[in-house]
């Protein structure tokens, strides 16, 4: 039979067909037309568990079921346990052949029936009424009650975690002993190489110079000078004397101070690898600024901080806040900031000192009220006449060059 020219017409605006004498056949999932075969082979229907109405009093017995086990009631069927407790409605053949022996035809359950459910479900069932089912132990990792109590297993994580050991019973928390940790130092070596140092580009002792990447640039790009962590450079050593497994730190000047010293900002470490004559190969190993060809180096100083402490200065060194990191017309300090005093090592100023800077109101710094304080700087880098400092308490982020300041704190080692 052949659809009507209407219906034709219709089917056209419906779907796009607009030439006449094109027939749609099976639009729709499951529709056929009568007397035109489909052509397509189509599987036979799955029969899912029927469900069977039974009556409410046949499910009013009260009792409690064994872990792993469900008690069937009104309207369930294989299909709906399986999607219910095992996630999949498709695994209905799991629980009917857990259940041979008491279900027959897996199209029909009964109320009052008792069903082992597979080993996920550990729930308890009351009065044919489901528990919710709770999730099974990780291999491995059992939680029991006993476990709870010893904090132990609280996670259900498995395996071994930081979780699984109570904060209450102690510092131990997932194997880490807090009271083994090293202390934190005064002054890190990451806070001594990358502070900021003043000195004099004329006079500054022997330095060597970036020259050059080591990469491939075959079609000649114009490649940028930056350098990167891990990036292998070529240094001009121009007569700085180093060996292989030395140090070096690359810095670039900056501005200059009023008092006539000028900033040096630190920008890299750097460990040699190979020196050949007045060239040295070198790998970066740590950046603390951009980094680029062209940069001067110098021999890293050693620092050894570990066995610092801080004790109370009888006898404060005056000193003067002459400058900062960057030059800005408007400083607002925060922590880890750098600051530069004008007290050095000719002064007995050394790593770990700490000085505290007052209002340039202050006309006795000597004997001026700790409470009063604005700002805590900790030298992490002594000169011989100047140092450089980093902010470690702020009670007023404002201040400015010529700020006087007192030492508070002695850095003392410990052997």
């Amino acid at each position: 039979m052949s659809p009507s020219p209407r219906v034709r017409q219709r089917c056209g605006r419906w779907f796009g067909v607009g030439r006449p004498g094109v027939v749609l056949v099976g639009v729709l999932a499951g529709l056929t037309v009568p007397g035109v075969a489909s052509g397509v082979a189509q599987e036979p229907p799955v029969r899912q568990p029927e469900r069977r109405p039974v009556r409410e009093a046949e499910v009013q017995q009260v009792q409690t079921q064994p872990s792993g086990s469900y008690q069937v009631r009104t309207g369930d069927t294989l299909w709906d346990l399986a999607r219910r407790y095992l996630s999949d409605p498709h695994r209905w053949r799991d629980i009917f052949e857990l259940n041979t022996g008491v279900v027959e035809d897996p199209h029909w359950i009964f109320p009052g029936e008792l069903l082992a459910l597979p080993g996920q479900v550990t729930g308890i069932v009351v009065a044919g009424q489901p528990a919710a089912a709770e999730p099974a132990p990780a291999a491995g990792r059992p939680s029991s009650g006993a476990d709870q109590e010893a904090g132990r297993g609280v996670s259900r994580f498995g395996g071994e975690s930081i979780f699984d050991t109570s904060p209450a019973s102690g510092s131990v928390l997932g194997g880490i002993e807090y009271d083994d940790l090293e202390p934190t130092p005064l002054v890190s070596p990451s806070d001594f190489y990358r502070a900021p140092f003043l000195g004099d580009p004329n006079t500054f002792g022997p330095v060597g110079l970036t020259a050059r990447k080591i990469q491939e640039n075959p079609l000649r790009l114009q490649l940028p000078p930056s350098v990167r962590l891990y990036h292998r450079v070529v240094v001009a050593l121009n007569g700085l004397q180093v060996r292989e497994g030395d140090k070096l730190q690359a810095f670039r000047w900056g501005y200059r101070l009023p008092s006539g010293e000028t900033v040096a900002a630190s920008k890299a470490l750097l460990d040699v690898t190979e020196v050949m004559g007045d060239s040295a190969r070198a790998v970066v190993t740590d950046i603390f600024g951009d980094y680029e060809v062209g940069d001067p180096v110098m021999l890293a100083e050693p620092i050894d901080a570990s066995d610092l402490v801080a004790h109370e200065a009888a006898d404060g060194v005056l000193a003067e806040l002459i400058g900062f990191e960057f030059e800005l017309r408007l400083t607002v300090l925060g922590s880890s900031d750098f600051v530069f005093l004008s007290a050095g090592q000719d002064d007995g100023v050394a790593l770990g000192d700490e000085f505290a800077i007052f209002s340039r109101q202050e006309l006795q710094p000597a004997s001026a009220r700790w409470e009063d304080r604005l700002i805590v700087v900790r030298v992490v880098r002594a000169g011989p006449t100047t140092s450089t400092a980093r902010v470690v308490e702020t009670l007023d982020t404002g201040t400015a060059a010529g700020a006087p300041a007192r030492l508070v704190r002695k850095g003392v080692r410990t052997d």
